[in-house]
């Protein structure tokens, strides 16, 4: 299933209970877990008095162990949060070869990723109803023939080459598989059961490994703050069909900690700051080039455009241009200031035009429009004659010729 992040455990628990259930175009992986969805939904377990009884484990084997002598000592008062409202810890357990589950190569999960990738990716993207890319073997040769902008250099695609070069699953993913169960019935799992716990106590979220390969839930909450303001997590994890118990473990600890309301308060300051900025950006350079230059609407063939819209609350539309020499489709942006929606519509109306000449499109619009070319760090000196929105490319002025 898939995983929401949000701002709170009740945000989470929320769009959780909207996308949990059996999905037709995903049985295999849906059926079994549909059934430890609890009737009713999963919010009713947003208790503030969830804590009160809870068996939880602390694992201090490479999940406690900080640089950061602050994030250490308030880690140690979140535990004692932990008691003072009702969990029982039992502390210091270790999980068998923790050593070897979280090396994704020794547990043998890579062997069976590979494997399953090539045929997970090839089967949805032979669903796709309109796309010219349908195998993973596609996928790698797109990336080799635009390596400069999918920056292949700088982050290659060597988990792409090796999946393709797999052959379904053989022996080798199936050992690899057993091997990965085997570690999770003798580690995690046994862990829980012989201590009779409801979750497991962890610093961090390292702990995902060892919940991912058994397919167990998680939930991690903000608990701490380094001295640079980042946000240090709590996580608790437990068995399947755990999840009732996990939120409202998680849901108390949230409560009593408050930790997530400072760091709203962070965020609410940072978003305020950038919307001030955006806003700044918005009336000093696009509205003033706009009235400037008196333009209707400006045109670019870059969807890297559309955030200088976005800021502002500008209208925009792309519409079909024409396809390339390797047949991928694409497009132009028109956009404008806020009431141009009429000259946009305009713009429409000349789209088989400028998808037979693109290149002319000045000519053809009854319209004064700006036109976005490709990027040019180079042309410094150029910029004070033209507007460089943002690095997104250096701005030429076209007018219509009627």
């Amino acid at each position: 299933m898939n995983r929401p992040m949000c701002r709170t455990v009740s945000d989470a628990v929320h769009v959780l209970d909207a996308i949990v259930g059996y999905d037709n175009n995903d049985p295999q992986a849906t059926r079994s877990a549909s059934k430890y969805i609890p009737h009713g939904g999963y919010s009713q377990f947003l208790k503030p008095n969830g804590l009160k009884g809870k068996r939880l484990g602390i694992v201090r084997d490479l999940f406690f162990q900080f640089s950061d002598k602050l994030v250490k000592h308030t880690s140690e008062q979140n535990l004692q949060t932990l008691r003072q409202n009702g969990a029982v810890l039992v502390d210091n357990l270790e999980i068998a070869n923790l050593n070897t589950i979280l090396d994704y190569i020794l547990r043998g999960e890579l062997t069976a990723l590979l494997a399953e990738f090539k045929i997970s990716l090839n089967d949805y993207l032979r669903e796709l109803v309109a796309s010219p890319v349908r195998s993973l073997a596609a996928v790698i040769a797109f990336n080799k023939k635009f390596s400069d902008v999918e920056k292949i250099k700088e982050f290659g695609q060597d988990l792409f080459l090796a999946s393709e070069a797999t052959n379904g699953i053989g022996d080798l993913e199936k050992k690899a598989l057993r091997n990965l169960t085997k570690l999770t019935r003798n580690g995690f799992e046994k862990l829980m059961e012989q201590n009779k716990l409801d979750a497991i106590v962890t610093a961090g979220a390292n702990v995902a490994s060892v919940l991912a390969i058994g397919g167990f839930p998680g939930i991690t909450v903000p608990a701490a703050y380094d001295r640079k303001g980042v946000p240090i997590g709590i996580c608790f994890g437990g068995l399947k069909g755990f999840e009732p118990r996990l939120i409202e473990i998680a849901y108390a600890f949230e409560q009593a900690t408050k930790t997530n309301e400072e760091l709203n308060e962070v965020m609410d300051r940072w978003i305020r700051t950038m919307l001030k900025r955006l806003e700044d950006f918005s009336r000093n350079e696009f509205e003033k080039l706009m009235k400037e230059h008196e333009l209707n609407v400006i045109i670019t063939p870059s969807s890297r455009f559309f955030p200088i819209l976005a800021i502002g609350g500008y209208p925009g539309i792309t519409v079909p241009a024409g396809y390339g020499s390797d047949g991928m489709p694409f497009g132009i942006r028109i956009g404008g200031l806020k009431g141009t929606e009429p000259a946009l519509s305009l713009s429409l109306l000349k789209q088989d035009m400028l998808s037979r000449k693109l290149q002319r499109f000045a000519g053809h619009l009854l319209l004064v429009v700006m036109f976005i070319t490709k990027v040019n760090y180079s042309n410094s000196d150029r910029c004070l004659s033209r507007l460089q929105l943002w690095k997104f490319g250096k701005v030429d002025l076209a007018c219509s010729s009627q």
